[in-house]
């Protein structure tokens, strides 16, 4: 709750806000008793004593926006559109425009930014609680201690969910300072020794839980392990467990996460609505079943997921999106997977050699996650499966024997004459922007995919740039992180891998659809790569050679890329 005090009208402003009377002793009183009642839950008697503030004080803001917060809070913190309603008043009264950030320039008004960014997270609009808690760590220091700490905790949070570990580092670190510190000025103050100690141990995991957490996202694996050591082992904290299980299966070890995954304690009350543990371990375990080659276990724990996350979203009325904000809790909104659970369901029935099902999975995910270059990719690989399969029907002696236009010749004389090859005449597709398992979808997305990781990279470094100023050297693009929603970000060789791959599929689909202008500069694009691997080098090579074109036109390959 704000503190129910006020420092008194504004001093020479002319403006339209409305005159809030000195404060007496009797209600700061009040004021006191309500906030007791407050930190002890009692909603129905802290209501009684704001009741009697808005009485005697009905235009000030900060007594109607602890009004609206204890109402909100009694009702189960389930109406949320009241609340925000009533929350939009309070700016009304207290002259604060939300929809200009830059506007806010006074401490008193940081509570009520602070309540509509914490919405807004729940919401999942991570955009704009960013954006407003961003603003709310710059009056850090004239901030109430423990809104200091909730408002860095957040902020955190944030980076993690618009995967920005290293900034999360940041704000950890500096929460780890501020909170210790206080810590130690206070060993001399009368204060109860065995709840400080206890804070402190969680606030300790807390911390390291984030730490690992930003590190893991990061890919600072050497680091990671040092911090897991401040972890204990033997916790039954379920986000101790699965961070160290997505330790273990980033560095490859599966079995071990497995076994740390299967260490999960049960649930405490399996009938709870906002058990959501179910959800993530079918996931992690099919994820780990993926990685194995064990395509038929992982598809059956996705199903189980996907089912356990229907059952949650019915018993919430939750939509796929984890919409629905009235009557419903506000910390139950962001819980439904729908969509991570398609993307990750989608990318198994792909591994399957299931096109179909895999395109159908990855059309709803990619309504989600567009900025994913990854995802267009995979979608063009679903229409490229679902084109041909494998090369198995071409090797046949029938395939093979239309090569051959005629043989001349007996002996060492003979001679082969090569004709129009195998190829056939494809009906023409209405439309190449309509969803469907084509090959001309297939080139818009590859198109789609090499604009977004393009553009994607050159805004990771100029941010990066930004960032260390001076200290940046030609080594910057080492460092640069790459979002890929919901995959962790991806770093400077993976980022040139996709884009190989990009190239590589855009020029084979180029090809098929009898472009073979687009398939020479996409083969030429993939041989001027600097970390082309041996079988990306052959595949380019050989698609320069399918491209046709007359001897002269044809650009010469350089013996490097022949037999390098």
């Amino acid at each position: 709750m704000a503190d129910d005090t006020n420092t008194g009208a504004a001093d020479d402003a002319v403006d339209n806000t409305p005159v809030v009377p000195a404060v007496t002793d009797q209600e700061k009183d009040v004021g006191n008793m309500a906030r007791t009642e407050f930190e002890k839950r009692q909603w129905d008697g802290c209501l009684k004593f704001l009741d009697r503030l808005v009485s005697v004080r009905p235009t000030d803001p900060k007594v109607i926006h602890n009004k609206c917060v204890t109402e909100y809070y009694q009702s189960g913190l389930r109406s949320t559109d009241e609340f925000l309603i009533n929350l939009a008043k309070v700016c009304e009264l207290a002259q604060v425009n939300m929809a200009d950030i830059d506007s806010l320039d006074d401490v008193d008004h940081c509570i009520v930014y602070y309540n509509q960014a914490v919405v807004n997270y729940h919401t999942r609009n991570f955009g704009k609680a960013l954006t407003i808690t961003e603003k709310l760590y710059t009056f850090l220091e004239p901030l109430d201690e423990s809104l200091s700490k909730r408002v860095m905790c957040l902020l955190a949070e944030l980076y993690l969910r618009t995967l920005q570990p290293e900034k999360a580092i940041a704000i950890i670190n500096g929460l780890e300072k501020v909170i210790f510190a206080k810590k130690e000025g206070s060993e001399d103050a009368n204060t109860d020794n065995s709840i400080s100690e206890k804070q402190s141990e969680l606030w300790k995991l807390k911390l390291s839980q984030y730490k690992v957490q930003s590190l893991l996202m990061s890919r600072s694996m050497k680091y990671c392990k040092r911090e897991l050591k401040s972890v204990p082992s033997s916790t039954n904290d379920q986000c101790s467990i699965y961070v160290r299980a997505n330790y273990e299966y980033l560095r490859g070890n599966f079995q071990k996460a497995m076994r740390i995954l299967n260490t999960l304690p049960p649930p405490s009350n399996p009938k709870k609505l906002t058990d959501v543990s179910s959800v993530l371990y079918y996931n992690n375990l099919a994820c780990i079943h993926m990685m194995l080659q064990k395509h038929s276990l992982g598809s059956f724990y996705f199903k189980k997921a996907i089912t356990e996350n229907e059952h949650l979203g019915k018993e919430l009325k939750l939509d796929s999106l984890g919409h629905g904000i009235s009557g419903k809790p506000l910390f139950v909104l962001p819980m439904s997977r729908h969509f991570e659970l398609l993307y990750n369901t989608g990318i198994q029935l792909l591994h399957c050699g299931n096109s179909l099902s895999a395109f159908d999975c990855l059309v709803e995910a990619v309504k989600v996650y567009s900025s994913n270059p990854r995802l267009w990719l995979r979608l063009a690989e679903c229409c490229i499966m679902h084109h041909k399969k494998n090369n198995d029907n071409d090797r046949t002696l029938e395939k093979r024997l239309r090569v051959i236009h005629d043989i001349i010749g007996s002996g060492l004389n003979r001679k082969i004459i090569l004709g129009n090859g195998k190829g056939e005449i494809r009906p023409c597709a209405e439309s190449a922007a309509m969803p469907a398992a084509t090959l001309e979808f297939a080139a818009l997305c590859l198109t789609n995919a090499l604009q977004l990781l393009d553009n994607a990279e050159s805004l990771a470094t100029q941010k990066l740039k930004e960032e260390l100023g001076e200290n940046a050297n030609s080594n910057i693009s080492e460092k640069i992180l790459v979002p890929a929603p919901p995959s962790l970000p991806m770093k400077a060789y993976e980022v040139s891998q996709l884009r190989c791959s990009i190239l590589a599929n855009s020029a084979y689909v180029s090809l098929l659809l009898d472009d073979y202008t687009m398939a020479l500069q996409f083969s030429e694009s993939l041989l001027a790569q600097d970390h082309l691997s041996a079988a990306h080098k052959y595949l380019a090579i050989l698609r320069v050679t399918l491209s046709p074109g007359s001897p002269v036109s044809r650009p010469q390959i350089p013996c490097s890329h022949v037999y390098g």
